[in-house]
């Protein structure tokens, strides 16, 4: 009876659609069904009586080892991996499971293969295709930042056609604005971004009437409340783009003022964003020594004076300090 429940037993092994090899308590192979041997590609007398490591690649028989040692000290029943196959152009999806007699006493393994070979290839093609998606999408990302960028400063030439007396203005204020924040230690990481909300700063004023922006005298409360709308207008126009976003602060704060008297909010020291104060005392000794509709270019040291005496009301003290030493040292163009 029991000899007909064994060939029984082998031969319903045998009918298995996965592939089964069964070990001995010496990890010798001593069965292995039809499926086992047409994934593994190798015939009967290859398999029954090898070690069952030396049935798998070289680079895989140490972890092979691991797992049997596990499965005869019983530091666990099962384990599933996936194993290349000795060509290693073909995976195997493999469980151990621990045999045990009725003594629970270890007597070997038992283990369940199955191809992954076609699955593991999609796989690693679909992440190939993947992969190659991404940085054609990362590539397509950069040109349409750079022509953001490219768009935006032709707004910005746009904008210095209306106003003849500001030409050159943003470049020039992006200069001072990148000079003060290489000085400044701590803002490395911001050097950029300060340099991109020096040159754009004022793309606001494209919404400005140019007989304000071109006015020879003084504007009227009305006139100077329209003017106050840039810089909340240049935030506008530069948020929906992901690129712009970490400067829209910075283009909206660059007229508020230390003290807390500034537009359009009113902010106040650290409250103004890093960058709107580099950019506010660029800005300022720009636009002293530029030609304006309504008076003539204020001399380089007169608008130092003017920026020195108001450190703390109008100006970062210490940021005002690093541009006055820019400046006598001669690293800012008069």
């Amino acid at each position: 009876m029991a000899e007909d429940n064994h060939k029984l037993f082998k031969t319903a092994l045998k009918q298995i659609s996965k592939g089964i090899i069964i070990t001995n308590d010496n990890n010798k192979i001593i069965f292995a069904n039809e499926e086992a041997k047409k994934i593994k590609n190798i015939s009967q007398t290859e398999l029954i009586g090898k070690d069952i490591t030396s049935v798998h690649p070289d680079d895989t028989q140490n972890k092979i080892k691991q797992i049997m040692n596990s499965l005869q000290q019983k530091n666990v029943n099962q384990f599933t991996t996936i194993i290349a196959n000795q060509d290693n152009q073909e995976y195997l999806n493999t469980t151990y499971k621990l045999l045990e007699n009725e003594n629970n006493d270890y007597i070997g393994t038992m283990q369940i293969l199955s191809d992954k070979t076609s699955q593991i290839k999609f796989e690693e093609e679909k992440a190939k295709s993947l992969h190659k998606l991404e940085k054609q999408v990362d590539t397509l990302n950069e040109q349409l930042q750079d022509l953001f960028i490219s768009s935006m400063t032709s707004l910005v030439k746009t904008l210095e056609a209306k106003d003849s007396y500001t030409k050159g203005h943003s470049l020039r204020v992006c200069e001072i604005a990148t000079k003060l924040a290489e000085h400044k230690h701590d803002v490395s990481t911001e050097i950029d971004k300060i340099k991109l909300a020096g040159k754009l700063h004022d793309i606001g004023k494209v919404g400005t009437q140019e007989t304000i922006l071109n006015k020879s005298s003084s504007l009227s409360d009305s006139e100077f409340n329209h003017i106050k709308q840039h810089p909340i207008m240049s935030e506008e126009i530069l948020s929906p783009i992901e690129r712009f976003k970490p400067i829209t602060k910075m283009v909206r704060h660059h007229h508020e003022r230390y003290d807390g008297t500034g537009y359009p909010d009113g902010l106040k020291q650290k409250e103004i964003p890093l960058g709107s104060r580099i950019v506010s005392i660029a800005d300022s000794y720009d636009a002293m020594t530029s030609n304006r509709p309504y008076r003539s270019p204020m001399n380089p040291k007169e608008a130092v004076r003017e920026i020195k005496e108001n450190l703390g009301t109008q100006f970062d003290p210490e940021l005002g300090k690093i541009f006055l030493e820019l400046f006598y040292e001669g690293k800012i163009e008069e």
